[in-house]
């Protein structure tokens, strides 16, 4: 019954923004989750600013898309990379704990030094307040989008043990000039937990 509360608290404040109105906005960028499709959405907007430049405020599946992007990646050639990673975790069965941590590890790159980068990660702690993270390693980045892309039942397994949960789900976000968050789009929201998305599905992600 516990974790039935903790589940729906979770789902039900992932879709409510949970602004302070009393937070002034900060001269940052905020990247709003949106699942595995929000993903490739984000990754294609990130495209149009300066990564050495700006101060990103991410969580969820956006912490992901910039994190790759610090790579400059070609979206083709990570369209193409991603179906490679989900046709053997289909193979192999995957569970969705092993799923998230296979994406995850497949964005991390040595070659980065996320220390520099003017990132901070949001989390959601056990009384549903936002944990504000700057990520010191490769060691901690990987463990902060652990914990800001689990939501038991839908993208991990109950069983996790990590201290905080989807930072889509925290109260007291801060606010940032700008904002980047997913369109309103039928197919995109459909897709939200769909861990396999086609080819087509990434493409027309990143073409909204």
């Amino acid at each position: 019954m516990r974790i039935k509360k903790i589940l729906l608290f979770l789902l039900g404040s992932y879709f409510i923004y949970g602004y302070n109105p009393l937070i002034k906005k900060e001269k940052c960028i905020f990247l709003f989750g949106g699942g595995y499709s929000g993903y490739w959405y984000t990754l294609a907007q990130l495209q149009k600013y300066d990564h050495h430049r700006e101060h990103f405020v991410c969580y969820s599946s956006a912490c992901m898309s910039l994190v790759l992007s610090f790579q400059n990646p070609e979206l083709s050639y990570a369209i193409s990379e991603s179906d490679k990673i989900q046709k053997n975790l289909i193979k192999t069965g995957s569970n969705l704990t092993n799923l998230r941590n296979v994406y995850i590890d497949s964005i991390i790159s040595n070659r980065i030094n996320i220390f520099n980068k003017k990132v901070t990660i949001l989390t959601t702690n056990k009384f549903g307040k936002c944990e504000l993270n700057k990520p010191q390693n490769n060691t901690h980045l990987r463990k902060l989008l652990q914990e800001t892309t689990f939501i038991p039942g839908i993208t991990g397994n109950y069983d996790e043990n990590l201290e905080n949960y989807d930072g889509g789900a925290c109260i007291g976000k801060p606010r940032c000039v700008t904002e980047i968050s997913v369109p309103k789009d039928y197919w995109m929201w459909l897709k939200t937990f769909t861990p396999y998305l086609s080819v087509e599905d990434k493409k027309y992600f990143i073409n909204l």
